[in-house]
């Protein structure tokens, strides 16, 4: 998991500067290539998310792995799409980028023996990021941008909603099976 994720940030930071070395078949090449990256990570957060339900039968890290999953998939998908129009390819790579960088920041508070949810300030920081960029920029924000923010904000929500509804967890048992841990 570690290696894949860190497989696609690598070649997120290779990407632009691939571009400003006027590398561009390069950079095309391993555009080509970033599929088998991305079935790489998917195969491992699926895996792991459903390892996890099985084990502890967290509803928060099978909902916000499933959310930012969709997101990602869908970004990444529009960004190739739209390869041929740089500002709104390269916004939509960053906010698919950003999608995965949740669960990550997700952890931090549980080092400290806290609820992972303190993170959603964190997380709303790093999104908001790439808008106060293009406005201070220029003096407007990329259609791209917003469609990135929008979708990230809109998963704030939806991931604490779901996280906590025992309906969902319902949902997931239904189709996950029994999940682990302690009695639930």
């Amino acid at each position: 998991h570690a290696v894949s994720m860190l497989s696609w940030f690598v070649l997120f930071a290779a990407q632009p500067t691939l571009i400003h070395l006027g590398k561009l078949r390069v950079h095309r090449l391993l555009g080509a290539l970033s599929p088998l990256i991305v079935l790489a990570f998917f195969s491992f957060a699926i895996s792991i998310s459903l390892l996890n339900w099985g084990r502890m039968g967290a509803v928060l890290i099978v909902t916000a792995n499933g959310i930012n999953l969709t997101i990602f998939l869908g970004l990444y998908i529009a960004a190739i799409v739209l390869r041929r129009h740089a500002a709104a390819h390269k916004r939509l790579m960053l906010y698919a980028s950003l999608s995965m960088m949740g669960p990550a920041f997700g952890r931090i508070p549980e080092i400290f023996d806290q609820s992972p949810f303190l993170a959603v300030p964190f997380v709303f920081a790093y999104q908001l990021a790439p808008p106060v960029y293009d406005f201070v920029k220029y003096r407007r924000v990329h259609p791209a941008t917003w469609i990135g923010f929008g979708l990230l904000l809109a998963a704030i929500p939806a991931i604490v909603g779901l996280s906590g509804s025992e309906s969902w967890a319902a949902v997931l048992e239904s189709v996950l099976g029994p999940r682990g841990g302690p009695a639930h």
